[in-house]
């Protein structure tokens, strides 16, 4: 039996979109212990195949080809009746969410975001990795760890990059919409956990995710590090806006923030040496990873219409308190709509790179730092990158799927 895999993008979101033929021919190849479909899937579709044969319940991610796990005895083929199955049930997926927009209308993100690199890696742009959810349904950010590059000669970016494309495949195929399934806080860990397993290169990251359920008017937020996310609302017959809540960060001691990581494993020992990163090979003998997406604090903010997010790498937080962050939010004439959202992350980022190189500036990392006994006057230089997000009702935006 064929299967042939076609997908198409409606209502903001990833829609997949299977079309079955039966040709009479079995046309899936074992490959090691796994059923390789022919044909393949592009590299952004991520489905869960319920196996009404099988024990269990299989994710397929589509780097490559689709592969379907066999999960033991019983589980050789893929029956007719449950291919019929598993179009049934996305032909039914792909009417919900063709009309996920078209009810009530609920709450949803309005993202802007800037960033400004460490100005010696401006060259290749920073090591800050992140993604904005076009639909207005969840976003995150990973700091790559700079270390790795000087200590490995490995970008981290690479890495920062790979956590936030595999965050946002989770959220993609959740079908955020009017109802987030699972709830917020919970889709978060799983972006978070998912982020890390989809990562192919070597690095380590702080990360920071976020999910609305416009159902529920809440936002769903795993944290890893000294990124960070912070909530402003205005007062009834206040005009600035004030910070609500916000997240904390994770330190293991002074400027040494919780990370996720990915170390070598003994079979990537040989190549490593051989390309002169032996010194890479003997920390992951002696160093396994400390921190796991499970360290992750989580939050749950009530949000309502009117609200701004701003979430940030510790570019942001290190160098602007969260006073001169809500004076430079309250100082241009901002509404609810993405110009704002645009120009207000573009004014936090570079106020937060320009106080970054002022050697006499008193800082949040300047406190920090003396508080644990350490001298550092003024800003510290790095990568800043600034997502902002007004809360909005409203329908689809026009704007480009996740």
């Amino acid at each position: 039996q064929a299967l042939r895999v076609a997908h198409r993008r409606n209502g903001g979101g990833v829609i997949v979109a299977m079309v079955l033929e039966l040709l009479g021919a079995r046309r899936y190849v074992e490959d090691g212990g796994h059923y390789r479909l022919d044909g393949g899937v592009a590299a952004d579709d991520a489905l869960d195949i319920s196996m009404r044969r099988g024990a269990h319940r299989q994710r397929a991610h589509g780097f490559g080809d689709l592969r379907v796990l066999s999960g033991g005895p019983g589980h050789a083929a893929l029956l007719a009746e449950d291919l019929h199955h598993v179009v049934q049930l996305l032909d039914e997926s792909d009417s919900d969410a063709a009309e996920e927009w078209s009810g009530p209308p609920g709450l949803r993100l309005e993202f802007g975001s800037h960033q400004v690199p460490h100005p010696d890696k401006a060259e290749y742009g920073g090591e800050d990795g992140f993604f904005v959810c076009e639909r207005g349904c969840a976003a995150g950010i990973a700091d790559g760890v700079s270390d790795w590059k000087r200590r490995f000669g490995v970008n981290p970016r690479h890495f920062a990059d790979e956590v936030m494309e595999g965050a946002r495949h989770v959220a993609a195929s959740r079908r955020l919409g009017n109802a987030c399934r699972p709830p917020a806080g919970e889709l978060a860990e799983e972006m978070l956990a998912e982020g890390l397993e989809n990562a192919e290169s070597f690095g380590a990251a702080t990360v920071c995710v976020m999910a609305l359920d416009p159902a529920t008017s809440k936002l769903g937020i795993a944290n890893i590090g000294d990124s960070g996310v912070r909530l402003l609302r205005r007062a009834p017959g206040v005009t600035n806006m004030d910070i609500v809540a916000r997240t904390k960060e994770q330190q293991h001691s002074f400027n040494r923030p919780f990370q996720l990581s990915r170390l070598p494993t003994p079979r990537d020992f040989p190549l490593l040496r051989a390309r002169g990163q032996g010194r890479l090979v003997r920390v992951a003998q002696r160093s396994p990873p400390t921190d796991a997406p499970r360290d992750a604090d989580r939050y749950d903010f009530p949000v309502q219409e009117g609200d701004l997010l701003l979430a940030g790498s510790d570019g942001l937080f290190d160098n602007l308190s969260d006073s001169e962050m809500c004076d430079l939010v309250n100082a241009p004439s901002a509404t609810a709509d993405r110009q704002s959202a645009d120009l207000i992350a573009r004014l936090l980022a570079e106020a937060a790179a320009r106080r970054s190189e002022d050697t006499e500036a008193t800082t949040p990392f300047t406190l920090h730092a003396k508080e644990h006994g350490h001298h550092h006057p003024g800003g510290k230089v790095d990568d800043v990158t600034v997502i902002a997000a007004w809360v909005v009702q409203g329908g689809s935006p026009d704007a480009p799927a996740l």
